[in-house]
């Protein structure tokens, strides 16, 4: 009997493992800012590696703070010859609608690091874990385009629209979730708020995600874990996230 215990308690453990490796971990406390007009959670993995990449995900203000102008700064940094990427998600669960990310600028980020906007649901699998790109980044392809919309799972057919953008001047992006479609757009701004559409994409499908406990997450992190090309620290800059049901 006692043996009996012990294997399920081992089992237990090792299902709790694999959990934690598959959604990333999260330190007991981990830090909050405001804003946008919403409560986001700071990523922080306590100094061990977390999803994506793995990478150790940073609450301090070096890694994630809102400037005097309310802009949010994502910040790859280097502490002591270790990096530590920076993620937030929203404290809210959104659901169908409108969903809209105004990027101020994205530093270089060389062959290694990724920036998402993105859904993500960490209570189940169901419609791959519900989640929505837009993701910077060429994946270690320099000659790739820097940019991508994507309905996971990505490897299913026409689930993933790639372009390149400017990354030095201010973006927005668009995407509308709805019951028979998600419909990406992308718009380039100029210095008095004029839109101008740069790309727009949509996947039609009889599995689109159907509403559950996701929620908006902003990250930036390294893949693989490795360090970025250049040993270079790099940043992503967002004005404003709006979202209108």
């Amino acid at each position: 009997m006692m043996r009996r215990i012990a294997r399920a308690v081992l089992m237990i453990s090792v299902i709790s493992l694999g959990a934690m490796a598959a959604h990333g971990r999260q330190a007991p406390s981990s830090p909050t800012i405001r804003w946008s007009g919403r409560v986001w959670d700071v990523k922080d993995s306590a100094g061990g590696p977390a999803g994506p990449g793995p990478c150790v995900f940073s609450g301090g203000r070096r890694n994630v703070w809102v400037d005097q102008a309310g802009k949010l700064h994502l910040r790859i940094t280097r502490e002591g010859g270790a990096w530590r990427a920076a993620e937030v998600l929203c404290r809210d669960s959104l659901g169908y609608g409108r969903y809209e990310f105004a990027v101020d600028r994205v530093t270089p980020l060389g062959t290694n690091v990724v920036a998402g906007l993105f859904t993500w649901d960490d209570t189940e699998d169901a419609y791959a874990n519900r989640e929505l790109d837009f993701e910077y980044g060429v994946w270690g392809d320099a000659s790739a385009p820097n940019f991508q919309n994507v309905v996971q799972p990505y490897t299913g057919e026409g689930r993933m629209h790639r372009f390149a953008v400017p990354i030095d001047q201010p973006l927005v992006h668009t995407m509308e979730w709805r019951p028979d479609r998600v419909a990406f757009a992308t718009y380039r701004v100029d210095p008095k708020g004029r839109r101008a559409r740069l790309d727009a994409w949509s996947f039609v499908g009889a599995d689109i995600p159907k509403p559950g406990r996701e929620k908006v997450h902003i990250n930036l992190w390294m893949r693989r874990g490795e360090a970025p090309s250049g040993d270079r620290e790099c940043e992503i800059v967002l004005a404003g996230f709006a979202y209108r049901p």
